[in-house]
């Protein structure tokens, strides 16, 4: 029988995803398809999965070695995630694990995989009082 290992998987939410320019491009053929949509926002989300939950000091370093490009803003609204499919390693994600082991292996701390998501969040007109919702097609 072989023992399953227990792992920890730590988001890290992480900049924006994609340029003003693109940003303003997906509001403009949102709004084409759901004129309810106000805003969009795009950020990247990390998941690391190690074999403990890492230590403040090392959080920081991994939150640190995951900060780049332009900050994301808060938002709130509809949330889609896009995210390489179950079971595959992108290869943003293959560089990353390795980026991950040599700029923390003095940590102790065994990193499995660094995956990256991206959130897509859209903003809607009035959503309380008009109940809006978007509509998956």
């Amino acid at each position: 029988m072989t023992a399953i290992q227990a792992s920890v998987l730590t988001t890290f939410l992480g900049g924006r995803a994609l340029s003003a320019s693109k940003t303003a491009q997906l509001l403009a053929n949102a709004q084409q398809i759901a004129p309810q949509v106000n805003a969009v926002t795009t950020r990247w989300v990390h998941w690391v999965q190690t074999d403990t939950a890492p230590i403040a000091d090392t959080n920081a370093k991994l939150q640190a070695l995951l900060t780049y490009g332009e900050p994301s803003v808060a938002a709130t609204g509809e949330l889609i995630v896009v995210m390489p499919r179950l079971g595959t390693v992108s290869p943003w994600a293959s560089k990353a694990t390795d980026i991950a082991h040599n700029c923390l292996s003095d940590c102790g701390l065994h990193i499995h995989r660094v995956e990256r998501a991206l959130h897509y969040i859209f903003t809607l007109k009035n959503p309380l009082i008009g109940k809006a919702v978007v509509k998956p097609e």
